[in-house]
């Protein structure tokens, strides 16, 4: 009976593995950069007329620091 469960646990794991694996490949034909979105931000950015919440960054800044993410 122990074996069954060690042949049930790896094919669990196998399974839970391959899906993994599946996973890992289609998110590397994603591009890390989609130019379409950072085109238009990285040129308001350069003319200075991307708009800038302090308060908001600021309030995630404080966020950040209390959960211990920075």
């Amino acid at each position: 009976m122990k074996s069954l469960n060690i042949t049930i646990t790896s094919t669990h794991l196998s399974c839970q593995a391959n899906l993994l694996g599946k996973a890992f490949h289609r998110l590397r034909q994603v591009p890390d950069i989609r130019p379409e979105k950072i085109g238009p931000i990285a040129a308001a950015v350069h003319s200075n007329s991307y708009p800038l919440d302090c308060r908001k960054i600021a309030d995630r800044l404080i966020a950040g620091l209390i959960l211990g993410c920075f």
